[in-house]
């Protein structure tokens, strides 16, 4: 402690008026801070209890930083007051003297941070900046001050998560001002990694304004020519790369802007020679404008697509076509001659955008292209040049007879076109380019070049649904089909031969019988393509029993007694296990890399055991994924979205699979008891190796894999049930593999080879968990019996394991360390602990956020120093051993699935270890979870992940821990904001859990509701600038998962802060609509398709009252939504208008299809936004066109037709101006279409609305008599009319609303006789009574139960009518009033039997 007081003196002597005093309190002070003892004073202080820190004397490295600072100052007004040096010893003096003042900033943040970040980050930044921003400082000591701000604060997580996002912002403003400034005296270097660093770390932390930066890199690249070294542009680009991608999804105009004003720099950074790096950097900054102007490849006329300069992108791309056009044929000339493929072969970024562009420039009758040498290199003029491009002039290359090399990259081009964009290639082309792959393929000159030739033609295979005429050449397809089986026994084009042949397959077309050749041990060996090419076969075609192999039947001619039924299915058997007949020794790696893995073969051997395997579904193999839309990325797809360019999901329900109840299987009992003698057999043998080590045991996990499968997919396959399983062969060999995978154990983890640990661990979890979810009793009972096998030793050892690591992993934590959840002071824990809160500032957050990270944050590979900080998330920070614990904790978890207690009781099974004992020892491991290490957080997220997975049972106290241990990581890590979406992510796991059938609820589940709602509730009430967009859109997601948990929101209410420090309780629900107002588009378009939840209750729809209170509320935030502010730049508001009105209609799209109670209102609200917020008429058609697809309607112009009267009567409610109407949105192409079209019911309501000059103007644009207009408009006119009339008559006036109604129908019947006399107008009503009585009858709306429909709930979700309606009591006294007054004493069938047919039609 004495040592610490000196420090405090010296400290203050820092600040002396003498220089000399200064300096010798400085050369004290460095060496009392190399001091062990001070050190460790000062960390304690540093790092504990802000509160003890006030106390006199007890010093911490923020007030050392602050002293030095202020020496700082002092000795530069020293230098500046001095005179300028005018000798060369005096000059290097004086700068002698300011590397040293400089260094001393150094010297104290290095020592404070050796252990771990010290320091309070705004304090730190704070120092930094005010030296960048004073002229002299900045050339004094800028170099160093720079240096520490890359070096020891945007490297540590730690001082990147205490940065607000106004501090980011000016870092940003301030480094880009300086790499502007050529006399900062900064290198560029440096200052280009800055830039980088700061735009890495601040992207994650809050959401970065688009404007001045953009306006920063276009004029740094505009002068990029001249920066001569490397670096700084790599780095400059990749800051690019990152700025652009964080911002693309909000500022696609922008984007697009900034991406035409600089591509022709990148092209003339291209061509001259980059680094990789620089050349990688540049594709994807090329791919990213690629997205921007065509997502999912839609071309310039195409909906979707974008430029701010169509003509001037159109030229950058022919310059882009130009670019790899001259580097392929550069390429062909130096590898003409090569005997290697690997420089041929093009990297798959620039392979992606070769394909983008060609798919834009290759179009129908387009044989050259032309383009403009812009030029990139420095020099006067422009010039022409034609270049030959099409599918044509690719053929060329294709048809190379010699094979070399330089084909690959134009086969690579046309494959991945036809995985991307199968429907843009020309349908003529695709002959010629089969025959020519067929030929190369039979040729077979060069193995390189025929891999890839067989790969394209795989593609063309794949997309025969777009190429119906391949199937018409059969003989081309049945070359390429043997030149794939003959490819299959080379051992470079194995894979893509089977790949090939799968394909075929499965597209149903003809494989040569030739193919159970290849099949023999001696030929051929079964890789996993090999065995997935063989699982879609059977399942698809039947199987030549008699087929007899020539060198088998030889061999089965020799053998005396030999079985000759089912040949072919024994050859494939000895295929797969090729050690039945070789008898090799599987101790030495049997699950070697050249064989198939255990859970792809056991369902082809049990396919093999079964009479008709081919009319089983194909459950073993998934098809290829990589189709179509799968390939665009989520950029894309949110590009499309807000150009309505998506496909609407209506009530999405799981596909269940095929049923295997009404399959007939027939089983092989001579080749099942084969198989059985095999399992036998190597049981045998692996059990008698007594030398073992870790590639026995990856043998016996290999075995016990296979084993396991064979098992579920036997039961799967119905060729034996579960029962039959207790003593059977297979379950006596699974015991014995399993005790002796028990006693060996231990090498798991002792061997440092982790790669075959990793290997062992994945054949155990593959047993535990099938690929696809088990779907009947019987496979879940087999599930629970394959763990009840494994020996308690397993499980023990490995959660020793785990729980070794937990105490090693605490043990060895300092006392710092030990209480980093319980760090901060009260007010920080207040949102988390249902306290009140105030809010604080940056600053003021930082005095009791700063020990949050305790000293093991510096210990977590988290840090680089020198390099961007990495995710704490990123598994490359994981140790192999790490990862291999990880491995085991995921293998504990999976083991413990399956533990349903109906499931146990039923299945009457006895386990060696209680399953929810183990499964509660994982959780409580979450329990001592270090918040700041990598390792612990990575644990966290597959701990939850897996145990609330659809096969784990979570008991109410595991649910209970895995909140509160979430709720203790937010704590600590509440700054860190990918710390805090981790959590967000966890909890949405976790909350379906909490719902509950039962009204009431067990405490222990009341109390986990109450702290997931809590944790929620604290990041929801968390300041907007310490949430940036993926914070909030896991937000908007876990409100979802809390909607679907409480649909009627009974509890699931959160406690929300009002501006006046009050906290109120609000539905879940409330919240979540506000998010459809959310500044981020990605987490609107979310909020958009999840708005459903919204309007339905345990899969019923809610009452009407609470689905119309919704819509209000949904309507209303759109319409703000809308409002956009008046001082944007044109860029911005393009964006944000296109970005918000994509939303928005996306919103009432799926409200439309969630609620036919709100179906109409949010149609109408598409009509009122085009004269409220004048949203684009083409935009809203285009949604329509869907919803009338999905709705069930013949074409979208009859969907609106159907709501037309509503849609008319609310707008001219609004007092609307009929003129206004958007008469596109009823797919008219003009505005006298529409009338001529619909006048009857446009004049109608405006009759009944009064406008009779507006009506009186739609006759005339019809050029029709206005009378005669009237007389056919009165049979639907009175329809509004004369059931007033009749209630008038009936006496029903007693009612006010009864008696504004009759009022209000006088009034029109007195305009309609003014117009047309009452003599022409009871006349149309007689001449035309059976046609207004059938629309009277189709105005029959009762809301309220009857004695004919007793069903209040349907009416209570009835959509809503078109006007006028009536109840069933108000329809006939209607009629009554009608066949008494105007039918001429005829009856009601008398006056309908007028014209039966027609109005049968029309009723039914």
């Amino acid at each position: 402690m004495d040592y610490l007081s000196d420090v405090i003196v010296y400290c203050r002597e820092l600040s002396s008026e003498k220089a000399t005093e200064r300096k010798k309190s400085l050369e004290k002070l460095k060496n009392l801070l190399h001091k062990k003892s001070v050190i460790n004073s000062l960390d304690y202080n540093s790092q504990h209890g802000r509160e003890k820190v006030r106390e006199r004397n007890a010093l911490t490295w923020d007030d050392i930083i602050r002293e030095v600072h202020s020496y700082v100052y002092l000795e530069t007004q020293l230098l500046q007051k001095g005179k300028e040096p005018q000798s060369a010893t005096a000059r290097s003096s004086r700068e002698k003297k300011k590397q040293e003042i400089g260094g001393v900033f150094k010297f104290v943040v290095k020592q404070a941070e050796n252990r771990g970040p010290r320091l309070r980050a705004s304090q730190l930044i704070r120092q930094i900046t005010e030296v960048l921003r004073d002229e002299f400082m900045l050339v004094a000591y800028g170099l160093d001050y720079s240096s520490v701000l890359l070096k020891n604060v945007l490297t540590v997580r730690k001082y990147c998560s205490e940065i607000g996002e106004k501090t980011w912002h000016d870092l940003i403003t301030l480094f880009c001002k300086l790499f502007g400034d050529p006399d900062c005296g900064l290198d560029k270097i440096l200052l280009s990694r800055i830039i980088h660093s700061l735009i890495s770390a601040a992207m994650v932390r809050c959401d970065l304004r688009p404007k001045k930066l953009l306006a920063f890199f276009t004029n740094v690249f505009k002068d990029i020519r001249t920066e001569k070294r490397f670096a700084v542009i790599e780095h400059l680009i990749s800051a690019v790369n990152t700025f652009v991608l964080s911002i693309a999804q909000n500022s696609r105009a922008q984007v697009c802007k900034f991406g035409e004003s600089i591509c022709i720099n990148m092209l003339y950074l291209w061509e001259n020679r980059p680094s990789n790096t620089l050349k990688e950097e540049i594709l994807v900054f090329l791919r990213t404008q690629m997205a921007a102007h065509h997502p999912g490849g839609v071309r310039r006329d195409q909906i979707g697509s974008f430029a701010h300069d169509w003509d001037d992108w159109q030229s950058l791309l022919r310059k882009l076509y130009e670019l790899f056009y001259t580097d392929l044929q550069q390429q062909n000339n130096r590898t003409r001659f090569s005997a290697s493929s690997k420089d041929t072969n093009l990297p798959e970024n620039y392979l992606e955008l070769i394909v983008d562009i060609c798919n834009q420039l290759f179009l129908e009758n387009v044989s050259s292209i032309d383009v403009t040498q812009i030029s990139t290199q420095q020099g006067p003029g422009t010039k022409k040049r034609r270049l030959e491009s099409g599918w044509c002039y690719v053929l060329e290359f294709l048809s190379d007879r010699d094979q070399h090399l330089q084909m690959i990259p134009w086969i690579q081009l046309v494959t991945r076109f036809l995985e991307k964009y199968p429907k843009n290639f020309p349908q003529e082309q695709v002959a010629p380019y089969l025959a020519t792959i067929a030929n190369q393929l039979g040729d077979f000159k060069r193995v390189e070049v025929i891999r890839h030739l067989m790969d394209c033609a795989r593609s063309f295979i794949n997309a025969l649904k777009m190429f119906p005429e391949v199937s018409e050449h059969g003989e081309i397809l049945k070359k390429i089909s043997l030149s794939a089986l003959r490819c299959v026994s080379v051992h470079q084009a194995e894979d893509s031969a089977y790949r090939l042949l799968t394909s075929m397959a499965r597209q149903q077309l003809v494989i040569e019988q030739e193919l159970w050749n290849l099949f023999l041990p001696s030929v051929t060996r079964p890789s996993s393509s090999a065995v997935q090419f063989l699982n879609s076969y059977l399942t698809l075609y039947k199987i030549p029993e008699h087929y007899r192999n020539h060198l088998t039947s030889l061999l089965a001619q020799s053998l005396e007694g030999e079985e000759k039924n089912y040949p072919l299915r024994k050859q494939l058997l000895d295929w797969v296990f090729p050690e039945r007949s070789q008898c090799l020794n599987i101790s030495a790696g049997m699950a070697s890399e050249q064989r198939a893995e255990p859970w792809e073969i056991s369902p082809l051997v049990v396919l093999l055991l079964l009479k008709n395997q081919s009319d089983v579904p194909n459950r073993c193999c998934d098809f290829d994924k990589n189709a179509g839309g799968s390939y665009y990325t989520n950029l894309e797809q949110l590009f499309l979205q807000s150009s309505n360019e998506f496909e609407i999901e209506k009530d999405i329900l799981k596909v269940k699979p095929i049923s295997m109840c009404s399959i007939n299987v027939s089983l092989l009992n001579e080749l099942y008891k084969s198989v059985l003698r095999l399992f036998k057999e190597k049981t045998t043998i692996l059990e008698e190796v007594t030398d073992c080590d870790l590639n026995h045991l990856e043998s016996l996990s290999w075995y016990i894999c296979m084993i396991g499968n064979f098992i579920v997919w036997s039961v799967r396959y119905k060729v034996f049930h579960e029962g039959e399983l207790t003593d059977g062969e297979c379950v006596k060999c699974m015991k014995v593999l399993l005790r002796k995978f028990g006693r060996n154990v231990k090498l798991v983890a002792a061997q440092e080879n982790c790669s075959s640990s990793l290997r062992i661990l994945t054949n155990l979890q593959r047993t535990f968990l099938p690929d696809e979810e088990l779907n009947s009793d019987e496979e879940y009972s087999v599930a629970l019996r394959l763990r009840s096998l494994v020996p308690a030793c397993v499980i023990e050892e490995f959660m020793n394991i785990v729980v070794e690591k937990n105490k090693k992993a605490n043990g060895n934590q300092s006392f710092a360390a030990d209480k980093s959840h319980i760090i901060h002071g009260a007010d920080d824990f207040d949102d988390f602990d249902m306290e009140d809160s105030t809010q604080h500032t940056e600053d003021q957050d930082d005095d009791f956020m700063d020990d949050g990270f305790a000293e093991s944050q510096g210990s977590e590979a988290t840090e680089t120093h020198g390099h961007a900080l990495k995710s704490i998330l990123d598994e490359s920070q994981l140790t192999e051993k790490q990862k291999l614990h990880l491995e085991i904790v995921r293998t504990l978890c999976f083991w413990c699935g399956f533990d349903s207690p109906d499931v146990k009781r039923k299945a009457g099974i006895e386990m060696d270890v209680d399953q929810s004992f183990i499964k509660s020892k994982l959780v409580k491991t979450l329990e001592s979870i270090e918040s700041n290490r990598s390792f612990d957080l990575s644990k966290l997220k597959l701990v939850i992940k897996v145990l609330t997975s659809s096969y784990q049972h979570v008991s109410e106290e595991n649910l209970s821990s895995m909140i509160t241990a979430l709720r203790v990581v937010a704590k600590a890590q509440r700054q860190d904001q990918e710390v805090c979406a981790l959590c967000l992510e966890s909890l949405c796991h976790l909350v379906p859990l909490l719902q509950s059938e039962d009204d009431m609820v067990t405490r222990c589940v009341s109390e986990s509701r109450n702290d997931a709602l809590i944790l929620l509730s604290a990041f929801l009430n968390l300041p907007f600038d310490k949430c940036p967009e993926k914070m909030r859109l896991e937000m908007a997601k876990c409100m979802v998962q809390f909607l679907k948990a409480d649909p009627e929101q009974n509890w699931a209410k959160v406690s929300m802060k009002g501006d006046d420090g009050t906290t109120e309780k609000v539905p879940v629900a409330n919240e979540f609509i506000k998010y459809l107002g959310d500044l981020s588009h990605a987490v609107r378009i979310y909020c958009a398709k999840a708005v459903q939840g919204l309007f339905m209750c345990n899969n019923v729809p809610c009452d009407r009252l609470t689905q119309d209170q919704c819509f209000d509320t949904i309507y209303s935030e759109i319409m703000d939504l809308l409002n956009l502010q008046d001082n944007l730049s044109a860029e911005r508001a393009l964006d944000e208008r296109n970005n918000r009105v994509g939303s928005a209609l996306t919103c009432l799209a799926y409200i439309v299809c969630a609620s036919p109670v709100c179906e109409k209102k949010a149609l109408f609200a598409y009509c009122q936004l085009t004269k409220a917020r004048n949203v684009e008429t083409e935009k809203i058609k285009m949604i329509l066109h869907k919803l009338a697809k999905v709705q069930g309607f013949e074409n979208e112009k009859s969907y609106i037709q159907t709501y037309l009267p509503y849609l008319i009567h609310q707008w001219l409610c609004l007092q609307y101006s009929m003129e206004d109407f958007p008469f596109q949105l009823a797919f008219c192409d003009s505005k006298h279409s529409f009338y001529r079209e619909h006048y009857e019911i446009l004049i109608t309501e405006l009759v009944m609305f009064k406008y009779i000059d507006t009506a009186k103007s739609v006759a005339a644009s019809l050029d029709r008599d206005w009378l005669e207009v009237l007389k056919l408009c009165i049979p639907k006119i009175v329809v509004f009319i004369l059931p007033q009339f009749a209630a008038s008559r009936s006496g029903e006036t007693s009612n006010d609303q009864v008696k504004k109604r009759t009022a209000h129908a006088t009034a029109c019947y007195d305009l309609l006789a003014e117009q047309a006399t009452k003599e022409v107008v009871d006349k149309c009503i007689g001449s035309n009574l059976d046609v207004i009585v059938v629309n009277i009858l189709l105005c029959l709306y009762d809301r309220e139960e009857d004695e004919f429909i007793k069903t209040p709930i349907i009416r209570n979700l009835d959509p809503e009518p078109n006007p006028p309606c009536y109840n069933l009591y108000q329809t006939q006294t209607t009629l009554d009033y009608l066949t008494s007054s105007f039918s001429g004493n005829k009856s009601l069938v008398e006056v309908l039997s007028k014209t039966p047919v027609m109005h049968q039609n029309r009723l039914f």
